[in-house]
């Protein structure tokens, strides 16, 4: 076991928008899982303070990192949870960034939230 995979503790879900044809040749997208329960880290990078105003808003960077042979694609939905203390969130990927020294990848998020939405875990 190598120390990425220790570092691995939380788990997430790949979700993609695939192209259907159904019978009479029509196309549509739908949402389908593509991974889960996969290894991986994620890690909160900064807050951007509070904007004051009518509705005051703050945001969050996070990146995540995986190994290098996770299929994770630009504009994937990524659902993880935290293993610390079991928190579901659920993210946009951005175009992983491969690393071969320590080989892992690593991807900006940009975190999806709906009011009232509960992703479950």
């Amino acid at each position: 076991m190598s120390i990425l995979d220790k570092l691995h503790s939380d788990r997430v879900t790949v979700i993609r928008s695939v192209v259907i044809v159904d019978e009479y040749g029509g196309a549509y997208e739908e949402q389908r899982e593509i991974l889960s329960n996969i290894p991986c880290r994620l890690s909160q990078k900064w807050l951007k303070s509070v904007t004051p105003g009518m509705i005051n808003s703050s945001a969050q960077e996070y990146k995540l990192f995986v190994g290098l042979n996770v299929d994770i694609k630009q504009n994937d939905l990524l659902k993880v949870i935290r293993k610390a203390d079991g928190a579901v969130y659920m993210f946009k990927a951005s175009k992983p960034l491969a690393y071969n020294i320590i080989k892992h990848k690593e991807i900006a998020l940009t975190e999806v939230s709906e009011n009232e939405v509960d992703y479950g875990a």
